[in-house]
């Protein structure tokens, strides 16, 4: 992506043509660095203390055309990667550009009087968009949700999700936009080796460039194992091999659970991990896993930014949770996990498990009801075809496939897994 030299958010092209009746406003690295910056003139009482607190992430939307949706729900992986191939081509410049630059990759951009963040090669874009900041149910503070998302022409993919802030004073939406961009910008710059632990503190470190000297955000320990996927779909649900190519004998298991059910919402109920940790996330407690998952909708009612406008509709919306692991002990020690997913509101659901041993191949289970994952791994009756298999669940019958890329001696290590309800 051609940029101009003093500034390389800015490409020397307009803004994509599948952004209408948008405008470019200023850099980053202006909002950021300059005293004069407009955003920082939008600051009020800078001086006040201001406390934030992350307190959700919501579940992974994804919205499609209808022929990316077949490639997903085949779980044909030879198929999902050459569809994956075309996101890496249109989104790589644009990982290139953050990786190098950080924060100030991105452009202010305006729309139908709506300012938000966005980086963009030719065919894709990444954006952060806080629609709204509201007075919270109990009048003392403000809540607000910044959304996150990509998108990708030329496979027709959109991925997006959200951090939901409660806040203490109204400081506005381009602001809090500001300061999330700045976080998952120096997550991305670290890749795999980011940590949760500095995504707060990159954010009061924002706010302070900002001009918010008393500026403190807080995420929720019931929120931090949730934080961590959602960063780590921001790195993986893409680029996963353009940012871990340097990978050499860790193992990481990356899982989707796509929900195609537009009856019932999914959530993970519990897990079992054997010698794994949630990338970026630190040691996961028992039960401290993704948001539930929701049923499927139809297109219109998600949040996009003002002005976008997709080459071709995106007629399909499809939520999915992502879990990203990797082995604790790296020496001569593989990993494994096993999920019990339930319909929420019943007592229903399955059982699912995965095996990967440092000596041999990789081993993948999956059966009817629920109970512990800690007794299911270790009685289970492991798949004889487990890179493509397939399971009935709950009373209703609900069909579940499960695929996987490779039994062992995968690029990098990288074992992904995608588990599909109700395709």
């Amino acid at each position: 992506m051609k940029s101009d030299t003093s500034n390389p958010s800015i490409p020397l092209r307009a803004l994509p043509s599948f952004f209408k009746d948008a405008a470019i406003v200023s850099s980053a690295q202006e909002d950021f660095q300059s005293e004069r910056s407009e955003v920082k003139r939008k600051i009020l009482q800078a001086d006040e203390r201001i406390e934030s607190k992350l307190v959700s992430v919501s579940s992974q939307e994804l919205h499609m055309n209808s022929n990316a949706r077949k490639i997903y729900q085949s779980n044909d992986f030879s198929k999902i990667e050459m569809l994956e191939k075309k996101m890496d081509n249109d989104l790589t410049p644009i990982y290139d550009n953050i990786k190098e630059h950080c924060e100030n990759a991105w452009t202010r951009v305006v729309s139908q009087g709506k300012e938000f963040y966005m980086c963009w090669s030719n065919t894709g874009s990444m954006w952060a968009y806080t629609p709204t900041i509201e007075k919270s149910q109990n009048g003392t503070t403000f809540q607000a949700s910044v959304n996150v998302g990509t998108y990708s022409q030329s496979s027709g993919v959109l991925s997006s999700q959200s951090y939901t802030f409660s806040i203490t004073s109204m400081i506005g939406e381009v602001v809090l936009s500001a300061v999330v961009v700045y976080a998952l910008s120096k997550a991305i710059q670290s890749g795999v080796e980011f940590l949760v632990s500095r995504f707060a503190a990159d954010i009061v470190t924002a706010a302070a460039n900002l001009g918010f000297q008393r500026f403190s955000c807080t995420v929720l320990s019931k929120v931090v194992t949730g934080l961590a996927c959602c960063v780590a779909a921001v790195i993986v649900t893409i680029g996963i091999h353009y940012l871990w190519e340097w990978l050499v004998r860790r193992y990481i298991i990356c899982l989707r659970i796509y929900n195609w059910d537009e009856q019932n919402d999914w959530k993970i109920s519990g897990q079992y991990l054997g010698n794994a940790v949630v990338a970026g996330g630190g040691e996961q407690k028992k039960n401290d896993a993704p948001p539930t998952i929701p049923k499927k909708v139809k297109p219109g009612g998600s949040v996009t930014p003002p002005g976008f406008q997709p080459s071709e509709a995106l007629d399909e919306v499809c939520y999915y949770a992502i879990m990203v692991w990797e082995n604790r002990n790296q020496f001569l020690q593989g990993c494994s996990m096993a999920l019990s997913l339930q319909k929420d509101g019943s007592n229903e659901g399955f059982m699912w498990a995965f095996d990967c041993p440092r000596i041999a191949d990789n081993r993948q289970a999956a059966r009817d009801g629920i109970g512990d994952p800690k007794d299911y791994i270790e009685n289970c009756q492991w798949d004889k075809s487990p890179k493509d298999f397939h399971i009935t669940a709950t009373s209703q019958n609900i069909p579940v496939s499960f695929g996987l890329n490779k039994l062992s001696g995968a690029e990098n290590n990288l074992y992904e897994i995608k588990i599909q309800i109700n395709h």
